[in-house]
């Protein structure tokens, strides 16, 4: 899959915030999009995708920007003498509310989704778009609806064990997938997915560097996941 399609759900992030509206979800809903794109292109990079099914993704991917297409217009490049954010200003701003179970773990997963676009083309990272996406992670921070999972399972919701380290998350995880039966009757088959890709964002995390950041967000992502 072309890079451009990177670049442009770099775009998308940058933008949410600013460009996405809709009526019945919130500003932040827009991500969605541009991780989907990225998430795409990481998918067709590091497997061996065949031709027939890049290019299907690619028609897929096209559509929807064209459907989303305010979400993703090129960006100006804004003064040179503007503040750069950098990369630990947006994972500082995750930091403070990696820890809380909410949004499904959507600030952990675009933050993810973010930080590793953004180190993959360096020459994203212009004051706009470090701007756009810093905003973006810092809107989760004094959510109302943040739980903090010491407090939850302090009153008996611990069900599953702590996890231990990455491996024990991920096996908990797969094993959640007992449910999705469960969840497809009670129409939410979402609930599962979004367990995986908070596990997942919390493995990209360490991986690119940050496994004391990834490992703040375990309890959490357990929390989510014994609501099954």
């Amino acid at each position: 899959m072309n890079e451009e399609y990177l670049r442009r759900g770099i775009i998308g992030l940058a933008r949410t915030l600013s460009n996405y509206a809709h009526s019945s979800f919130p500003p932040w809903f827009g991500g969605h999009y541009a991780c989907a794109v990225i998430a795409a292109y990481y998918f067709c990079r590091d497997n061996q995708i065949d031709a027939d099914v890049q290019h299907a993704l690619c028609v897929q991917l096209d559509r929807m920007m064209k459907k989303y297409d305010q979400l993703f217009l090129p960006l100006e490049k804004g003064a040179e003498d503007e503040t750069l954010i950098s990369i630990d200003d947006i994972l500082c701003s995750l930091g403070r509310c990696v820890s809380l179970k909410m949004v499904s773990g959507h600030h952990v997963i675009y933050t993810a989704y973010a930080i590793q676009a953004l180190r993959d083309r360096p020459d994203m990272m212009t004051p706009t778009v470090m701007q756009g996406i810093y905003d973006l992670v810092n809107a989760f921070n004094g959510r109302a609806d943040g739980i903090d999972p010491r407090k939850a399972f302090d009153d008996g919701g611990d069900r599953l064990p702590k996890y231990g380290d990455e491996d024990e998350m991920v096996n908990a995880t797969f094993d959640g997938l007992c449910s999705t039966a469960v969840l497809a009757d009670q129409g939410r088959i979402l609930f599962q997915g979004h367990a995986m890709t908070w596990a997942h964002a919390l493995v990209t995390l360490s991986r690119l560097g940050f496994p004391k950041l990834a490992e703040e967000g375990y309890d959490a992502q357990r929390l989510y996941l014994e609501e099954a």
